[in-house]
């Protein structure tokens, strides 16, 4: 059986993964990645200038999860709710104050599921 040529990037990009995943080494972990996966996971709409701020703390709040082996949703939602959401982009894009509050809901959520499931790859459980 042939295997497209995608399915093998796919395969080869997930191998690589789970081989660091597997070594969970907090000095060979590579947090950027993870912070760029789940920032890469979650990219829609006006969220392009969102991401240093966004990337910088969730970088912290990840290096201190795999410190201290735990993570509280609480701290995460923390994060979140002092992030600037009321950039240029956004109030270009999303005028409707309904229209805004519903995005940032959706795009903060999307960041808490992708780094729970980053997190979970860690054995570190996000309470």
């Amino acid at each position: 059986m042939a295997v497209a040529p995608s399915e093998g990037i796919m395969a080869l990009v997930s191998l690589n993964l789970m081989c660091a995943v597997a070594t969970a080494d907090p000095q060979v972990l590579d947090v950027k990645q993870i912070v760029n996966e789940v920032v890469v996971a979650c990219a829609i709409g006006p969220s392009s200038m969102l991401e240093a701020p966004l990337s910088s703390k969730l970088d912290e709040f990840i290096r201190q999860s795999i410190e201290s082996k735990a993570a509280k949703s609480i701290a995460l939602t923390d994060m979140l709710v002092q992030l600037p959401t009321d950039t240029d982009e956004a109030q270009e894009q999303l005028k409707d104050p309904r229209t805004k509050q519903m995005f940032f809901d959706i795009y903060f959520n999307c960041i808490r599921q992708q780094t729970a499931l980053r997190l979970k790859s860690l054995n570190i459980a996000l309470d």
